[in-house]
């Protein structure tokens, strides 16, 4: 951040609820003001000052701790001591319901933590270029922090893709990170990728512009029952990336992923430029029937 810009008031929130943890929950504001101007990396001559032992960065710390203090994250027990409630304490490794908090912002965006239905609230509709989220999956056995069922993972998703759409511009995309999962007690797959496409597709009216697969080669067998122990299925490497678009016309250019062609494709291009030197002025037809372009051969596209 540069030396000459104050954080924002929602900017500063989640430092200082991280700077009371650091030092061991409470601390009086003595203490805190010079670990946020350092961490920060404010220079005190160049804010404007108020007294000898006060400036305008000290006075808007003091107005984030008490909106703080007003959504119970602080508390202060005794005059001139700041203290981290149990609330707070827990917010901050886990976001919590209500809550966004700034992580930081520039001329190019903010970054915002906060529950995905909380931070679309306060999200200029038509701003965002891009949604790229990997959530939870909905797994048969869940994770501490908690996992959806199958059903209720559909109705989330498709409920989060509606909050998107209008912040999205007309032009730009959302892209869903899927896992699979399988069917308890059976060694089938859950078919929920499938519903989550007809559902934004049927019911929101957004575009399928692609699909592209994530391998993890080093994949532990999975499920381990019809994997490892019964031999009924392959094991569970790929993940699904689904590229949807809410008008179908993403702005998109292919040429920017160009992989170089193989060897074999450069010296059989080299070889029919040596019987016809014009061939990179005309197009060429495959056995198939097929039409090539002379103006392909500047690189492959990348598969999906």
């Amino acid at each position: 951040m540069s030396r000459n810009k104050l954080p924002s008031h929602n900017q500063l929130l989640l430092p200082l609820l991280q700077t009371l943890q650091e030092q061991g929950g409470s601390a009086k504001p003595s203490n805190l003001y010079p670990a946020l101007e350092e961490r920060f990396d404010i220079d005190t001559s160049e804010v404007e000052k108020f007294s000898k032992t006060d400036n305008r960065f000290r006075h808007r710390v003091r107005w984030v701790r008490q909106h703080a203090l007003r959504d119970g994250l602080i508390k202060s027990p005794s005059r001139n001591l700041w203290e981290l409630t149990d609330y707070g304490d827990q917010t901050i490794g886990k976001v919590r319901p209500g809550l966004i908090f700034t992580i930081f912002e520039t001329p190019n965006g903010t970054a915002l933590w906060a529950r995905a239905e909380d931070a679309a609230g306060v999200i200029q509709q038509k701003s965002i270029q891009l949604v790229y989220t990997s959530p939870p999956y909905p797994l048969i056995r869940p994770k501490e922090y908690g996992n959806l069922s199958s059903k209720d993972h559909v109705n989330w998703i498709t409920e989060l893709a509606d909050m998107w759409k209008p912040l999205l511009r007309d032009d730009r995309s959302l892209v869903l990170n899927l896992g699979p999962t399988g069917v308890s007690g059976l060694p089938t797959q859950d078919p929920y990728i499938e519903r989550i496409i007809l559902k934004l597709i049927d019911t929101l009216g957004y575009h399928l512009m692609d699909r592209f697969v994530w391998h993890n080669p080093v994949a532990l067998p999975s499920p381990k029952q019809w994997v490892a122990i019964n031999r009924v299925r392959m094991k569970s490497a790929h993940e699904a990336i689904l590229w949807f678009s809410p008008t179908g016309h993403p702005r998109a250019n292919n040429k920017n992923d160009l992989k170089p062609y193989s060897q074999s494709t450069i010296d059989r291009a080299a070889a029919i430029a040596a019987n016809n030197p014009d061939w990179a002025q005309t197009t060429q037809i495959r056995p198939s029937g097929q039409e090539v372009s002379p103006n392909i051969y500047k690189g492959a596209v990348l598969d999906n």
